[in-house]
């Protein structure tokens, strides 16, 4: 089911050239994986601290392609979207979209609280004790949207197919109390970071998550 995170690293592999051209100014908002593609198997080739500097360029499916300045001169990779700011104030740069690609064969399925945030989003800058601020609404067609409380009620935060967060961001750890699915998306949801500890897949809305993981969820994956 996760065959979507391969085509998209292909497609923006291609836009590799264009990408240096379109950077702007950023930092990481958190530790970060520095990967060799646009997927979150891709191999790691290094890890960023919080605010190491970098020019990025950012992609509609929640990867930026970075290149480290100042004492990370030299760092070139992929980091999700959601571990960078840009610090010009500008949007996310866009580049052209890549034509049709050929997609891989069938991949093997494996074991992305405040103020009223409706509809979808993909990337979160982090805020100290703050929910993360929703940047410009996604659509709908393969994502899924967390909320804290039953019924599809409260606060949300929504992650489209092919964003993983092996940490929840600040202010949404052992929040989550139901889910809304969209689309072909799945999601497994953990109670501990990494994938770890109780975990489970959700593949419909959800008004009321099991008690092995209602407000625990730490850590969740979207394919």
């Amino acid at each position: 089911m996760k065959s979507a995170k391969f085509a998209a690293a292909l497609a923006m592999t291609l836009l590799g050239g264009i990408a240096t051209a379109l950077a702007a100014p950023a930092i990481t908002t958190g530790n970060a994986n520095v990967r060799q593609g646009a997927s979150a198997t891709a191999p790691v080739l290094t890890s960023l601290p919080a605010g190491a500097t970098l020019d990025a360029n950012c992609y509609d499916q929640g990867w930026c392609q970075v290149n480290g300045t100042g004492n990370f001169n030299g760092v070139s990779g992929w980091i999700s979207a959601s571990l960078v700011a840009f610090t010009d104030g500008s949007a996310m740069p866009q580049p052209p979209r890549p034509g049709p690609q050929p997609g891989p064969g069938p991949q093997p399925q494996p074991p992305r609280p405040g103020g009223n945030n409706s509809g979808p989003g993909f990337s979160f800058d982090f805020n100290f004790g703050t929910p993360p601020q929703t940047r410009p609404q996604p659509s709908r067609q393969h994502c899924a949207c967390l909320l804290t409380e039953c019924n599809f009620r409260g606060s949300s935060f929504c992650v489209e197919r092919g964003q993983e967060y092996t940490r929840m961001p600040r202010g949404w750890n052992d929040v989550i109390r139901s889910v809304q699915v969209f689309g072909r998306a799945q999601v497994d949801l953990c109670s501990d970071n990494g994938f770890y500890g109780n975990c489970v897949t959700v593949r419909s809305d959800q008004s009321r998550l099991p008690s092995g993981i209602d407000r625990r969820v730490s850590s969740i994956d979207v394919y």
